[in-house]
């Protein structure tokens, strides 16, 4: 999975520091912010091949771009009790064992 920031976004991340006067460490709360949703969608997503941050994205106004690969095949199941389930490919670790 590729990430990447286009340059309008790096320069608004590196505003909102500025502008809430929070320096180089502040830069991780306003990247977390940011990132959150997307720290939990792409692991459960195979298909997911690229995210792409904008300004928008930096701004609250637009969510980030994701581009997803077809070829890749998601292998979540969804169960008769509404759970979604990944069953075990060969070679992957059971869930009970992480």
């Amino acid at each position: 999975m590729e990430l990447v920031f286009e340059q309008e976004a790096l320069e608004a991340v590196a505003d909102k520091a500025i502008e809430r006067n929070i320096g180089a460490r502040g830069l991780r709360a306003v990247m977390e912010s940011i990132l959150t949703q997307i720290m939990y969608d792409v692991p459960s997503d195979p298909t997911i091949e690229k995210v792409s941050i904008t300004r928008g994205c930096v701004e609250g106004t637009e969510k980030p771009a994701l581009i997803y690969d077809k070829r890749r095949v998601n292998h979540a199941v969804k169960l008769s009790n509404g759970k979604t389930e990944k069953p075990e490919l060969p070679g992957s670790t059971p869930a009970s064992a992480s």
